[in-house]
């Protein structure tokens, strides 16, 4: 099939386009190995924070992984009338879903109910804190991969070439000290050990109020 594109216009950015290779999930699409099929995202930011860089981001996986799904986690972003409706429109498996933090939350039988207790009882001061929305979205990235799996990224990242199935349960360092896990691009099986160990280090650190140093998560 021949490649082909969405185009879409943009008051920030004018005509944007990328070359896509299959337009609709269920096409066949040979690939040299097997790669990874579900990519998610979380959004906690207003429906103006949706330009034409998250789109990009976007467009990058469907480029090099034209059957896969695609889900946006987000209570802020509208169902529809956004950036985000050609995905969509044109037949790609895309989704934006909603989500219940305190139902995730609760959902972790890993993590002790008394430290659940605590991290509840202050979330709702801590909700009002002036980026909160940064840290929620960590805390619904981790549960909703330690729930379901898949492949977790920020919006701000773009794939250069498919991500291979093989390459799984792995994060990345925040900083070249190499004492702070990144949450920027994580890939996990469901119910991993290590990213259990990241959500409970996560809650311990917000219930004590305090770093920890090489265990901190930002």
């Amino acid at each position: 099939m021949k490649a082909r594109s969405l185009l879409y216009y943009d008051t920030a950015n004018l005509f944007g386009m990328i070359p896509l290779k299959r337009l609709g999930k269920g096409v066949d699409f040979d690939q040299e190995y097997a790669a990874h099929t579900v990519f998610q995202f979380v959004v906690t930011t207003p429906p103006d924070t949706i330009t034409w860089r998250i789109v990009r981001t976007i467009e990058s996986i469907y480029y090099f992984h034209p059957n896969a799904k695609v889900i946006v986690h987000s209570n802020t972003t509208p169902q529809r009338d956004s950036r985000l409706d050609i995905f969509a429109e044109t037949g790609y498996d895309f989704e934006i879903r909603t989500y219940s933090f305190e139902a995730l939350f609760q959902g972790a039988p890993f993590i002790d109910e008394e430290a659940k207790a605590t991290f509840m009882y202050g979330l709702k001061l801590r909700s009002r804190q002036q980026y909160w929305y940064t840290h929620e979205a960590d805390l619904v990235k981790m549960l909703v991969l330690e729930q379901n799996g898949g492949v977790m990224m920020d919006t701000d990242m773009h794939l250069i070439k498919p991500l291979a199935e093989a390459f799984t349960n792995a994060a990345s360092w925040k900083d070249a000290s190499q004492e702070r896990v990144g949450t920027a691009m994580l890939i996990f099986e469901q119910n991993n050990p290590f990213l259990r160990i990241m959500l409970k280090d996560a809650i311990d650190i917000a219930n004590n109020s305090y770093n920890r140093g090489k265990r901190a998560l930002n």
